[in-house]
């Protein structure tokens, strides 16, 4: 773990020093009611997403939910979902009267800057990452497929995108 930090430190540009979280931040359960989106920032939820967010609705668990991020307008009278409308939506459809937040601070301007770099930096989880986790959860056809690998001698142990050259 410790070779895998210092790789990344070296690969950053800078490594700045960070405040405590808890000066930068709060974390605390907030009434929906007192979140709102704002579209000038935010994207358009398509049919894909309403999909997720049903999807989200049926197989509703706490512990998939995580914490909304929300900033704090300067003047305090609103808070402006950052990271995590379709979850909002989700909460709501649900009826659930309260939803974890991280609270940060920021005008309108660093909300979006902030929208940008949490969707900027966000990878998507490969498939193959996602069957090993089935195959972790006891995903029925995810073992069934394990096992037909495993008498194959195929391993799902591979970094994704990697071609090895025969």
């Amino acid at each position: 773990m410790n070779d895998l930090i210092e790789d990344i430190r070296k690969k950053s540009k800078e490594v700045p020093d960070v405040p405590a979280p808890e000066v930068a931040l709060k974390l605390q359960m907030v009434s929906v009611e007192l979140l709102s989106v704002d579209p000038e920032y935010q994207r358009k939820v398509t049919d894909t997403g309403r999909k997720k967010i049903a999807k989200m609705v049926s197989g509703f668990d706490w512990s998939r939910f995580g914490a909304l991020s929300v900033s704090q307008d300067p003047d305090n009278s609103y808070l402006n979902v950052t990271d995590g409308q379709h979850r909002l939506l989700a909460a709501r459809v649900l009826g659930v009267s309260r939803v974890p937040c991280v609270i940060g601070q920021g005008d309108q301007c660093k909300q979006a800057a902030d929208f940008v770099a949490i969707n900027t930096v966000r990878s998507g989880v490969p498939s193959i990452d996602k069957f090993r986790a089935r195959v972790v959860a006891q995903d029925e056809t995810a073992v069934k497929v394990d096992e037909v690998l495993r008498e194959l001698e195929i391993t799902t142990d591979v970094v994704p995108g990697y071609v090895r050259q025969l």
